[in-house]
């Protein structure tokens, strides 16, 4: 903070990611955010939220990237000035490793444990930035943990899809014999004003649950009333933006939520 204040700028001490091998760059700027905003420095807690950004966004397009099992590519990835340091030496053993997305999701679980409103500026930027590729998020185990688990996390995002104009019901449901349970939201038939959301009451419930349904993450989601294919969440909020009787479901299995 002091050599914020002096130079503008921060930087961390290389030898803490060696003293504490599973301790990230995320986990620093979160750091950093809490202590800029405890002693009200704007100009570095602006500072944090962008370097956090923009570390988070590579390292949740890496997870996925290897998640999906594409091929990960320097002429595929911008590295940026905070260096994605790894979390452990040569002297660590393999356990101690941990992937890009869990680097990331342990960043979430530091931010919301150590703020406290939904309203925070950082936890509003994590949320779109969750919002652009939530479809995928909701294959990870642990991203269905954390939104049953950690207290705000799952309410949060699911009101910042509300703040968009969209209903959402979340729902713990049977999912085979992988897992227990699974995270499901369901948007539906909605007739969205952006003062409220309301149910269409002139839908009926055969239209509710199987003429309208628009599936993520399948690889054409398709909703036969409105006609409208789309292959991913953010491509969904522009395509129904300003229109009315928005109706569609969303479930990682696509199964319909009444």
């Amino acid at each position: 903070m002091l050599h914020f204040v002096e130079t503008g700028a921060y930087v961390f001490d290389r030898r803490a990611f060696t003293a504490y091998p599973l301790l990230t760059t995320l986990d620093l700027h979160i750091h950093a955010y809490l202590v800029s905003t405890k002693y009200g420095i704007t100009a570095m807690r602006d500072c944090v939220i962008e370097a956090y950004l923009e570390t988070a966004e590579q390292e949740m397009t890496m997870g996925l990237m290897m998640l999906t099992g594409n091929q990960l590519s320097d002429l595929n990835m911008s590295w940026l000035g905070f260096p994605v340091v790894a979390p452990a030496d040569e002297r660590c053993d393999s356990e101690t490793s941990i992937t890009p997305m869990d680097r990331f999701l342990n960043s979430l679980v530091l931010l919301w444990k150590n703020t406290r409103s939904r309203h925070d500026d950082m936890r509003q930027v994590v949320l779109a930035l969750i919002k652009r590729d939530l479809n995928k998020l909701l294959r990870i185990p642990l991203f269905v943990a954390m939104m049953q688990e950690v207290v705000g996390f799952g309410d949060d995002v699911v009101a910042s899809l509300e703040g968009d104009g969209l209903g959402v019901r979340a729902s713990q449901v049977a999912a085979g014999r992988k897992r227990a349970q699974s995270i499901f939201f369901g948007l539906h038939c909605l007739s969205v004003d952006k003062r409220i959301g309301i149910r269409d009451q002139n839908a009926s419930r055969h239209e509710r649950n199987e003429d309208h349904i628009m599936q993520i993450p399948e690889t054409k989601p398709y909703c036969r009333r409105c006609r409208i294919v789309t292959a991913s969440a953010n491509a969904i909020y522009a395509t129904l933006e300003g229109r009315r009787n928005k109706t569609l479901l969303v479930t990682s299995h696509g199964i319909p939520l009444d």
